[in-house]
C-alpha cells in the first residue's frame, strides 16, 4: 500500500536541522535573553535597537549598524530605531528630538550625534532651546520646528518609545529586540563583538 506524502513531514525535516543548529550556536542566557512577556508582537521578522544620543556606546555601533543594515540585514527583516524615554530630561527630550525629526522627514540621525560627540554640544540633550538651534542650523524653520516638537503624533510616538523601552526590561543602551521577544545587547566596542552580536540577531531573526 502507497503511504500518502506529507509536506508537513517534508517542512519538520527541513526546518528542523536549523533549528537545532541555531540552539547548539547560540544560547539562551549566555547569548541572549528571552522576555515572558513579547514588547510587541510582529507578523514578520523585526529588529528594533534601543538607543540614546548621549550615550557613547551607542554612537561608536553607529558603523557596524549601517553596515549590518546596508549589506548584513535579509531583505524581509524590519528594523526600527527606537529612543530609550525615561523620565530624566537627559533622555526624555533626546527622544523628542527623534520623533521631531521624523516627523518632519529629516534626516538628522547621525548629525545629532556628531553634535554631542564630535562637537561637545551636551545641551542638546537637556536642553530644550539647544535642541531647537541644532534643528534650525540644519534647515529647519523655527515655526516648523516649534510646529512638530508640539506635535499630537510626536507626543503618541514618545509614548510608545517608553512603553516598549519598560516593557523591554533594560536597564541600558544599545540593546537590541529581535521578533519582540529576544533581547541582545553586543560585550564591548569592538569589531568582533559587533559582528558576534549582529550574528546571533540574523540567527534569531527568522
Amino acid at each position: 500500500m502507497f503511504k500518502k506524502f506529507s509536506w508537513l513531514g517534508l517542512v519538520a525535516a527541513t526546518v528542523l536541522p536549523f533549528t537545532v543548529h541555531a540552539q547548539m550556536k547560540y544560547h539562551e542566557g549566555s547569548d541572549y535573553q528571552v522576555l515572558e512577556t513579547p514588547i510587541e508582537t510582529t507578523e514578520s521578522p523585526k529588529v528594533i535597537e534601543f538607543f540614546w544620543f548621549g550615550c557613547p556606546h551607542c554612537n561608536a555601533i553607529r558603523p557596524a549598524v549601517t553596515e549590518w543594515l546596508n549589506s548584513g540585514k535579509a531583505d524581509n527583516v524590519a528594523f526600527e530605531f527606537i529612543p530609550a524615554d525615561i523620565d530624566t530630561s537627559y533622555w526624555h527630550l533626546p527622544a523628542h528630538a527623534y520623533y521631531t525629526m521624523k516627523t518632519l522627514n529629516k534626516d538628522l540621525f547621525d548629525a545629532y550625534f556628531d553634535e554631542v560627540f564630535e562637537h561637545k554640544n551636551r545641551g542638546v540633550l537637556a536642553d530644550e532651546s539647544k535642541i531647537k538651534e541644532f534643528f534650525v542650523k540644519n534647515g529647519v524653520e523655527p515655526d516648523a520646528f516649534d510646529k512638530a516638537w508640539n506635535s499630537f503624533e510626536v507626543k503618541q510616538q514618545l509614548q510608545r518609545a517608553n512603553e516598549l523601552f519598560s516593557k523591554s526590561g533594560s536597564d541600558g543602551v544599545p540593546v537590541f529586540v529581535v521578533n519582540g521577544k529576544y533581547i541582545v545587547q553586543p560585550r564591548g566596542d569592538s569589531k568582533v563583538a559587533y559582528d558576534r552580536a549582529f550574528d546571533i540577531i540574523n540567527t534569531l531573526a527568522k
